[in-house]
């Protein structure tokens, strides 16, 4: 691997080439692999500091703050950076605003979350992600109950987080029937107002029957991941393939080929949804060292995300 790929690595995955990285893995007996699985050899457990990880009275934003100048720190002071450098990724993919959760200790464990899971598996990631504080605050599921469906994440998880509004082809991946039933299906997943944590109001969850991308059951939230990312495989496919365009544009370049797309969802889908192997197949390419992808820009996080409508918050029975 010579100096100009292996600074393009860093650069991709690290922010930035440092000499001290440079040098300790530059020779003429370091190949691509070698280099790719030293970035991406970060299983070091990263703790949250004291001061955010609980909620302060009137401390809220000096803890706003101070977790942003923490995670910049950690971008930058890092031993092996990718692990934020993916943690950001997530972040962005399964974006929450701290502006509207108003919340340190629910913001900060969806950070340590994304961050845990950064290589860890993508469909439980999906699942732990879903009845998170954070997330339940910013995308309304709070106040989803069955007299009441709100859909915000439900047509989230299918437009933003899984699937994407189309394939590749154009095809619909999911209709407003199917979000109307995802929406039922998670319907009382909320938190205990007394310990701001996620509980499950039995009370408030649709039992009935419902129509999912033409199976009828008596469907739960977590079922409906499952469904999408495990047991219709023509669906899972698509996540994969909708996950790697995302993952190569925010890398690499934009608008990759088809082709490129699809070897790259393959190793996700054979791998089950494990990270870490389809990580190392992106950065293995030759794709990725391409004059392309030397002078391309990747995505940003969050830019796809828009801000849901807020609702009046229900109240709870103990």
């Amino acid at each position: 691997m010579d100096s100009v790929q292996l600074a393009h690595l860093l650069r991709r995955t690290e922010y930035v080439a440092r000499p001290a990285r440079m040098n300790a893995l530059s020779g003429g007996s370091v190949t691509r692999e070698m280099a790719v699985n030293d970035v991406l050899n970060v299983t070091t457990p990263v703790a949250i500091p004291a001061y955010i990880e609980h909620d302060i009275d009137g401390e809220g934003y000096n803890q706003w703050v101070f977790a942003v100048q923490w995670w910049l720190d950690r971008m930058v002071d890092s031993p092996k950076p990718m692990q934020e450098r993916m943690a950001f990724f997530w972040h962005g993919h399964f974006c929450s605003s701290w502006e509207k959760v108003n919340s340190a200790e629910a913001m900060m464990a969806q950070n340590r979350l994304f961050r845990d899971s950064a290589f860890g598996n993508f469909r439980e990631m999906t699942q732990a992600m879903s009845i998170q504080p954070a997330m339940l605050f910013y995308l309304d599921n709070l106040d989803n109950v069955k007299s009441s469906p709100n859909q915000n994440f439900a047509r989230e998880l299918l437009e933003l987080f899984t699937l994407g509004v189309v394939d590749q082809n154009g095809v619909p991946n999911y209709t407003e029937d199917d979000v109307t039933a995802a929406a039922r299906a998670w319907t009382g997943h909320s938190i205990d107002w007394k310990t701001y944590q996620y509980k499950f109001y039995a009370g408030e969850h649709d039992a009935e029957a419902k129509s999912f991308m033409g199976q009828s059951r008596n469907w739960d939230g977590p079922d409906i991941v499952n469904y999408v990312l495990q047991e219709n495989t023509a669906k899972k496919l698509v996540a994969c393939k909708f996950l790697s365009k995302k993952l190569w544009e925010h890398f690499a370049y934009q608008n990759p080929s088809k082709a490129l797309v699809d070897e790259l969802a393959q190793v996700l889908y054979n791998n089950d949804f494990a990270i870490k192997p389809w990580v190392k197949a992106m950065l293995m390419r030759d794709e990725f060292y391409s004059t392309t992808a030397m002078q391309g820009l990747g995505a940003q996080p969050g830019g796809v995300h828009r801000q849901p409508v807020p609702l009046h918050r229900l109240p709870r029975s103990p």
